[in-house]
């Protein structure tokens, strides 16, 4: 730590590495750390012990940086409040203490990788919850114990995708899961939700490994719609049309239209830029000039969803504008509209001005 006396650095350092990280051979020590993490994090933690310098390129690197980090802090600030050096290595003797003798670390044995699962689950369930990732991933390499080649694919694929923040891999299962299912998961229910509409609990290995490998695609692509980025390479449609997607994510802000967006993939890049524009205006009109509660429009994205996913082919987006035009007529008709636009027209100062800036970006 900065600011710290060598010696007592040296000390702290000996005593560190004296406590955690040798292993006995018979005569021989050897440096070895006792815990080893997953291999997406192993290397990293392992550098993390030895004191080099570090950039964290995953989400789980960046919380060990600020564990390390908060517990250099946390010995500094005792130290800091000591003035002579002996009183600093006694502070130090103390807290070594308290951390090897006040602390247990359980370690429990099993010969069965299936009991091993179940026990990180039934723990972590007694604390701080895990996030919905990282049960799938769990279940998931549970099942494919014994097809050690599938496993090692499978948690690839998952080190990839749990690599970011749990609330983006929440919100974007979430979507995989309404994109398919053409529901919304239950608010507390999603790891249970998701188990039992892909049947993920009964299916073998290889349709595992391949429900995996559609879930890491669509994550690319969840990825790409999320930012408002237009998910064809080598595009064919003009800067116009690409645009349609940002401004309605970026600009309307409507998330409720990702699940269908996510299916739209699966269509011809000229249906999909049809698709694209008939949601912007009807999420323009409907929610932000005529003020509907979204539920009504959130169902029929849901339901076309469902359509493209069951047949992409003959999909036609027609049958989308048909039903935004029902629900308009019954909902938002021309008078509700030209009220709305009217009274939403006027730029407003400390508001975020939603319906101005879009309707002056259109009309460019």
């Amino acid at each position: 730590m900065s600011g710290e006396p060598a010696y007592c650095r040296a000390l702290r350092l000996r005593q560190a590495a004296h406590c955690l990280l040798p292993s006995l051979e018979p005569g021989k020590p050897v440096q070895q750390p006792r815990v080893v993490l997953s291999k997406a994090d192993k290397d990293f933690y392992t550098a993390l012990l030895a004191g080099t310098s570090l950039t964290p390129v995953r989400e789980s690197h960046k919380l060990l940086l600020r564990a390390n980090d908060s517990i250099d802090a946390f010995i500094k600030r005792i130290l800091d409040g000591q003035t002579e050096p002996k009183s600093k290595l006694a502070t130090l003797d103390m807290l070594g203490k308290a951390a090897t003798d006040d602390c247990h670390v359980v370690h429990l044995v099993s010969d069965s990788r299936g009991e091993a699962y179940r026990l990180f689950e039934v723990l972590n369930d007694r604390g701080r919850n895990l996030s919905e990732g990282d049960l799938l991933r769990s279940t998931t390499l549970e099942r494919l114990e014994g097809a050690d080649s599938r496993q090692e694919q499978a948690e690839k694929i998952w080190d990839e995708i749990l690599a970011v923040k749990a609330s983006h891999i929440d919100h974007f299962l979430r979507v995989y899961y309404a994109s398919h299912v053409g529901k919304r998961a239950g608010h507390r229910s999603l790891f249970d939700d998701f188990m039992r509409e892909f049947s993920l609990d009964t299916l073998s290995s290889s349709k595992i490994l391949e429900r995996l490998n559609h879930i890491r695609s669509a994550f690319a692509l969840y990825n790409c719609l999320s930012e408002g980025e237009w998910p064809y390479e080598d595009s064919g449609v003009t800067v116009w049309d690409k645009n349609r997607l940002k401004l309605l994510l970026q600009v309307l802000k409507n998330e409720l239209s990702l699940p269908l967006l996510l299916a739209s993939c699966a269509l011809t890049e000229k249906n999909c830029a049809a698709l694209v524009h008939v949601l912007e205006f009807a999420v323009f009109r409907y929610i932000h000039c005529c003020r509907q509660h979204p539920s009504k429009l959130d169902s029929i994205f849901l339901a076309n969803a469902v359509a493209i996913r069951k047949a992409p082919k003959t999909y036609k987006v027609a049958a989308l504008r048909a039903s935004l035009k029902a629900l308009q007529d019954s909902y938002a008709g021309d008078d509700i509209f030209c009220q709305g636009i009217r009274s939403e027209l006027v730029y407003r100062e400390k508001a975020g001005n939603t319906i101005p800036k879009y309707f002056l970006t259109t009309i460019e």
